[in-house]
């Protein structure tokens, strides 16, 4: 953003000086060189990260699962799911996890840069910025809330296929298959129920997100207009610019706060093994 104003500014007063504005331009490729790199380093240790964590922990599960002398209330199935669906949940959680960092900080950042590129003004627009936090917790509490309803079910929907294709011969002996297939209709439905409610809820979030610079842009820009203060096309492409590089972290907020609820539901789930261990 800095880089980016000097070189308005720069065209803006003439520009005479090229060996200047050579610098400039050079110095703004080598930082979107410098942060495509790191982008690129920071997927590729939280890929790793994420494969080591999901092989520890399904590691870690199936040797619990080896020392217990009864199933008790738990089935096959949803041995099975805990296995598949919590252990993919732990990878997508280490992967996006991260991400929920470099918001506030990158907020704190484009704050002081903005005070400082326009005056208090600045500090409206931005305002837009901290305000969607509580939006995002509120989003992380309806999906916490939806992902164990829905968890209850699926564990419900496995358990049956189980039985289904245990007793698959009984089944068929008794001509009992359109019953099953109706049962596990409506288990599906329920679910699918629930689901469309968590990707409706993840879905207000994501399309928000968008938003927020664009709203944020336009608030400042009154303001600052409002108050009796002159803009500059340097000011305006600088705040643009700012208020857009926050942009990436704040859209990856949402799925960030998906996974991390999510995570704490696996783990939660996780714990139920643990226990049963413990108490054998």
């Amino acid at each position: 953003a800095y880089l980016v104003r000097s070189i308005l500014e720069h065209a803006q007063f003439g520009g005479k000086d090229l060996g200047h504005g050579f610098a400039l331009v050079a110095g703004l490729f080598i930082s979107e060189l410098g942060r495509s790199i790191s982008f690129a380093v920071i997927w590729a240790i939280n890929y790793e990260s994420g494969i080591r964590v999901r092989g520890g922990a399904l590691s870690l599960i199936f040797k619990k699962i080896l020392r217990l002398r009864s199933l008790k209330d738990k089935s096959v199935g949803e041995l099975v799911n805990l296995c598949a669906n919590d252990g993919q949940r732990l990878f997508d959680a280490t992967i996006l996890g991260g991400l929920i960092l470099g918001g506030p900080l990158i907020a704190t950042a484009a704050i002081v840069y903005c005070v400082h590129l326009i005056g208090p003004a600045a500090l409206v627009g931005l305002s837009v910025f901290i305000l969607f936090y509580p939006f995002q917790v509120l989003v992380s509490r309806l999906t916490s809330h939806f992902r164990r309803k829905c968890i209850v079910i699926t564990d419900k929907r496995v358990r049956m296929m189980n039985e289904v294709l245990t007793c698959a011969k009984l089944i068929k002996m008794y001509a009992w298959e359109k019953s099953f297939a109706k049962t596990i209709s409506g288990i599906r439905s329920d679910e699918r129920s629930i689901l469309e409610k968590s990707a409706y809820v993840q879905s207000v979030s994501i399309a928000a997100t968008p938003l927020v610079p664009i709203v944020a842009a336009v608030l400042t820009f009154i303001v600052h207009a409002q108050t009796g203060n002159d803009l500059t096309a340097a000011q305006v492409y600088t705040l643009v610019t700012v208020l857009y590089s926050t942009c990436y972290y704040i859209g990856a907020f949402p799925y960030a706060v998906r996974a991390l609820s999510e995570f704490r539901v696996s783990c939660e789930r996780v714990k139920v093994i643990h226990v049963v261990v413990n108490k054998d």
